[in-house]
């Protein structure tokens, strides 16, 4: 059995790995609970009980698990263009070795300018940073 090194409520943190990845992706609350409740007995039962209690707690956890990730990077890596989001969120990419903050819109990849753009590979924006007066 694999030892994992904590919990966060009904989530692993394994599994808020994953679930950060997608909704950085622009996948739904809503849908990453259905995903993980097809695989995690505990999440199952919590979005039986009522999925907008399961939502609750998925937020819960990601705000109690504070995206570690983000400080190491780790998981930030080039992937190809074909699995960027189309979804409207903002990403950064590259095209012949120049890189852009771009997004999708009208079948097409556009760079904040609006021109539009053929980019090989994207990666997820990092978080902003927070306020420090």
């Amino acid at each position: 059995m694999t030892k994992f090194k904590k919990n966060y409520g009904s989530w692993r943190e394994d599994h808020l790995e994953k679930a950060i990845i997608l909704i950085d992706q622009g996948v739904s609350y809503g849908d990453v609970v259905s995903a993980f409740a097809t695989i995690d007995p505990e999440i199952k039962l919590a979005q039986a009980y009522s999925k907008k209690n399961a939502i609750e707690k998925l937020k819960y956890a990601l705000k109690k698990y504070d995206k570690p990730y983000l400080k190491n990077q780790s998981w930030l890596k080039w992937r190809s263009i074909y699995s960027a989001p189309r979804n409207g969120h903002k990403f950064l990419c590259v095209q012949n070795g120049d890189m852009y903050v771009a997004h999708w819109n009208d079948n097409k990849f556009l760079e904040t300018g609006g021109a539009e753009i053929k980019p090989d590979h994207w990666m997820p924006l990092p978080a902003a940073p927070k306020y420090m007066p």
